[in-house]
């Protein structure tokens, strides 16, 4: 069968003009399976952080020293280079 034959019968297929068995079968319908899984996911996600947010983490900082208390504790130090 030449290329043009089999295009042929492929349009038929799809206009209705070939039998009633030799139609593909279309299905239309949607699988909500995965889009439930995805929900339920996000669903125990949001339940488990969202008390976290409203009652808040507690999370020590260290303190900031100014930049001259900082020096004056450290000394001076000069970082050069030398030519040769």
């Amino acid at each position: 069968m030449n290329y043009r034959a089999g295009r042929l019968r492929a349009l038929r297929a799809v206009y209705g003009e070939a039998p009633a068995a030799a139609r593909p079968q279309v299905r239309a319908d949607i699988n909500v399976t995965p889009l439930v899984d995805v929900v339920l996911v996000l669903l125990i996600i949001f339940m488990v952080v969202t008390p976290l947010i409203a009652s808040g983490v507690a999370v020590d900082l260290p303190h900031r020293t100014p930049f001259a208390q900082a020096r004056r504790r450290q000394g001076h130090h000069r970082v050069g280079h030398s030519r040769r």
